[in-house]
């Protein structure tokens, strides 16, 4: 028996709705620079504590050294999965001072901009510079998606 190929759209499908549930397969596949190195636990801890999608409203209280990707993960990673996801309708980044807080929103802008294996899953998601026709906007403080 012939199996039958995936069309293109089917394959982006299929991995669109595992990274959906799948956060460090998200990671994994889409931020690979970002994580070329293996996870450890207190990596496995932050993809199993933000598992659930829909968690909201949970403050917590991460102390790791410096240089564990507590960053990458929260302000960037999980920030995008909630934009492509679209399920929190606000995210409010924090910095310990305002030009942290306001590379942090910059590095997730150039992720959308020059991701090219995010914008082939997802189309494209960062706003046009200059576009203000609709929604969509962005500057150095905020960064609003469609």
């Amino acid at each position: 028996m012939k199996k039958a190929k995936l069309t293109t759209e089917q394959h982006r499908q299929l991995i669109r709705h595992r990274c959906r549930h799948d956060l460090q397969f998200f990671a994994r596949f889409f931020f690979n620079d970002h994580c070329s190195l293996s996870f450890s636990q207190l990596h496995t801890d932050f993809f199993e504590r933000e598992k659930d999608i829909q968690r909201r409203g949970v403050r917590q209280v991460i102390a790791a050294p410096r240089g564990h990707a507590k960053t990458t993960f929260y302000a960037l990673i999980k920030v995008i999965h909630a934009i492509v996801y679209q399920y929190e309708p606000y995210i409010l980044i924090i910095g310990y001072a305002q030009p942290d807080a306001t590379r942090k929103v910059a590095d997730v802008l150039e992720e959308l901009r020059h991701n090219e294996l995010l914008k082939d899953v997802y189309g494209p998601l960062a706003p046009k510079r200059g576009d203000y026709t609709g929604v969509a906007r962005w500057g150095t403080k905020q960064l609003i998606t469609q």
